[in-house]
């Protein structure tokens, strides 16, 4: 990608986003939005590479919807996986040379504080709320080439990471990028922490299935984790839902939990047989019989889905404000950029889901997730479930505050 004119393929990136965005000035004025692109085709040329694909990022992440961005999938990643936790930002996973790092909080990338880090990150990041921007930080914060587009790291092959571990020790470690590759390795069920019960929590289990579901007899309770708005042609849903609503009635079960945390979206229509069965199933269609978790990774489709359960349902909505936007873009199409290995992805239509204009979809009962509780093996919105007492109270309070 040497001898790419990146100021010719920003104008012909732009043209095409006014011809096909529902509105390209959603935030900034068209002034200012034609200002800014104005900006950039003369400083492109005197761009390194990732600056450039750096300064794409940012003007797509400008316009403000979470669904219009630089797809940069990079040929090296930092072998580190970090989560956003109540207490700040930890290493939860991690190659084997570097171990040391686990259970470390990140204070610093090449001397960059962690809120210095944000500002300067989040600029590439497209999200509409704080809860997008954190579920998306830890990702871009292991991509080489963002970094160091943004002059975090003078070059995408190393970085220094200073951590703070729980004796309070500070560490630095230089960081090498190794070649892109599917880190399978965060989902072993070796590298994922125990409860006291030495098992892994429901939550974390089975992270790389679409969908999945466990009776938990002891709860008298079916736990369904619902990960993809999607359709696999080797266990279709609709099997899962039959298989699901079975295991209700056979099991004499009390409870359904719906998990909707890890749902980053596709298509809502797919779950709609399963609201329309448990709307009329009153055994679990009832304040303390229906629960649905979300969190930062409830994004599009499963956010238009706990939306329908919360109107549809009697359900109990548990865990994060979503990193979803109720009122937002949607109906994602994808553009090849000519002559690179990018791809924007952007929206061709604007949903409008809720009449309160909310940055967040906020649950019934607010429970973040710290890392103790992680390091635990604890979830607490399931043990929030559990101890549930005044189901129909939350359910009154929540839409009393929203006018309903």
């Amino acid at each position: 990608m040497a001898n790419i004119q990146w100021e010719e393929l920003l104008h012909f990136l732009a043209g095409y986003l006014r011809e096909h965005h529902p509105n390209v000035y959603n935030v900034l004025s068209r002034d200012a939005w034609e200002a800014e692109l104005d900006r950039l085709m003369r400083e492109m040329p005197a761009m390194h590479a990732n600056q450039a694909k750096t300064a794409i990022a940012v003007f797509l992440a400008a316009i403000g919807d979470a669904h219009t961005g630089l797809r940069w999938e990079p040929e090296v990643v930092y072998p580190i996986g970090l989560y956003w936790f109540s207490e700040g930002l930890y290493v939860i996973h991690a190659q084997d040379e570097y171990n040391h790092l686990l259970d470390s909080r990140v204070l610093a990338i090449n001397g960059c504080g962690v809120d210095q880090l944000v500002e300067s990150v989040k600029q590439v990041i497209p999200h509409e709320n704080k809860q997008r921007l954190r579920q998306e930080l830890p990702n871009y914060l292991i991509h080489p080439g963002i970094l160091h587009g943004l002059g975090i790291t003078p070059t995408e092959h190393a970085m220094q990471l200073t951590c703070m571990a729980g004796d309070g020790t500070v560490k630095t470690a230089a960081v090498t990028a190794v070649p892109n590759f599917r880190r399978d390795w965060l989902h072993y069920s070796g590298l994922l922490p125990q409860g006291e019960d030495g098992h892994t929590p429901l939550y974390l289990k089975n992270r790389q299935l679409d969908y999945w579901f466990e009776y938990v007899s002891e709860h008298q309770t079916v736990y369904f984790q619902y990960n993809c708005c999607c359709d696999n042609a080797s266990y279709p849903l609709a099997d899962l839902i039959d298989r699901l609503l079975q295991c209700i009635n056979s099991q004499g079960a009390a409870r359904l939990v719906v998990d909707l945390r890890h749902n980053s979206g596709g298509d809502s229509r797919l779950l709609g047989p399963l609201i329309h069965c448990i709307s009329s199933l009153k055994k679990i269609n009832r304040p303390g019989g229906l629960y649905v978790v979300v969190g930062r990774g409830t994004f599009s489709a499963a956010l238009m889905n706990a939306l329908q359960l919360r109107e549809q349902t009697k359900a109990i909505l548990v865990g994060e404000p979503t990193g979803g936007k109720p009122n937002a873009f949607g109906e994602v199409r994808f553009l090849a950029l000519p002559g690179t290995d990018l791809t924007v992805s952007y929206s061709t239509k604007y949903f409008k889901l809720s009449s309160l204009d909310t940055e967040s979809f906020v649950p019934d009962h607010i429970v973040e997730l710290s890392f103790a509780d992680y390091k635990n093996g604890r979830d607490p919105a399931w043990e929030f479930i559990l101890r549930d007492e005044k189901p129909t109270l939350w359910r009154f309070l929540h839409r009393k505050q929203d006018g309903r």
